[in-house]
């Protein structure tokens, strides 16, 4: 993090200001489902969140997009209590040896190809993330589904976000 300080105190002695923007969040249905979650959802009980499912499936998803996904998945919850993760090589568990850099752009270092996590969110909201790209067929990808106690809503991530609601029948 010594660059981003660096960064933030070169823009402080210049008084200039940082605004870090998630285009996802973008959106009057997403910003309005997420102030009437409890009356159109109910109780939130889980999330389930999904990466890209390409080829940038693992460490790359996760970098480039899984904080843009978290952070939607922050407006349906509160602060995360604790987060255990399963991450893969090429069908192997992850060793250090396996720490590459995407060859464009000199993204990393990056960790894995298929990653699966589990966090658990006060008060008991419990969310997974799955960046696999075998999923890519059967999965949309850049989505969270979320499943409340009354219905059921998911959010395929954009600028804007689309918002899908299924209102269970009584």
């Amino acid at each position: 993090f010594k660059e981003a300080d660096e960064l933030l105190q070169l823009a402080r002695s210049r008084n200039l200001h940082f605004a870090v923007v998630n285009p996802y969040r973008c959106g009057e249905e997403l910003l309005g489902l997420a102030a009437h979650a409890g009356e159109v959802l109910g109780e939130i009980l889980e999330i389930r969140v999904t990466g890209a499912l390409d080829e940038a499936s693992g460490g790359e998803d996760l970098l480039l997009q899984g904080g843009l996904l978290f952070d939607l998945a922050r407006l349906f919850t509160r602060s995360p209590a604790w987060c255990s993760a399963h991450i893969t090589c090429r069908g192997d568990r992850v060793v250090a040896e396996d720490v590459f850099f995407r060859r464009s752009g000199g993204i990393g270092p990056l960790l894995g190809d298929r990653i699966r996590a589990e966090i658990l969110f006060e008060p008991g909201v419990s969310m997974t993330f799955l960046s696999d790209e075998r999923y890519r067929d059967v999965r949309p990808s850049l989505c969270l589904e979320i499943c409340g106690t009354r219905n059921r809503a998911r959010i395929v991530a954009g600028a804007p976000s689309r918002v899908f609601v299924w209102i269970e029948d009584d």
